[in-house]
């Protein structure tokens, strides 16, 4: 008997929210390697209202190389992702898009400070704002 063909494989779609605007498709992750940092947690922006965000970030890296050159500037890109999260206000992290827009914000910043393109994306393991 002839088997079934397999069902094809979909491919991201991307988000379609009128509250999200156009956002490409979430990133696939795991095909490099993988490096959580501490979590984080800043002050917010905000004047009306203290807040803070605590936040735990992995990136993924373009080869293992790249490891020892995060390790080795750790501080730095602590210091360079403190910088950037502390001058955020709740209104910019609060929907999906704005927590998209501070990942492609992170990728960017830890690159400048690793000198290249070593890191290709950043995940969230966590997210709270109080």
């Amino acid at each position: 008997p002839e088997q079934p063909a397999p069902a094809p494989v979909a491919a991201p779609v991307p988000v379609q929210d009128p509250n999200l605007g156009s956002l490409p498709p979430l990133q696939g992750g795991g095909n490099g390697p993988l490096m959580a940092l501490e979590n984080f947690i800043v002050n917010l922006a905000d004047e009306e209202v203290n807040r803070y965000l605590k936040v735990g970030v992995t990136f993924e890296l373009g080869n293992e190389e790249a490891s020892e050159e995060v390790k080795k500037k750790e501080p730095v890109i602590r210091d360079a992702i403190i910088t950037l999260t502390s001058s955020l206000t709740f209104s910019d992290i609060r929907t999906a898009k704005g927590k998209r827009i501070l990942r492609q914000n992170i990728v960017r910043v830890v690159n400048t400070v690793l000198g290249g393109p070593l890191v290709r994306a950043v995940f969230f393991n966590e997210f709270v704002v109080q």
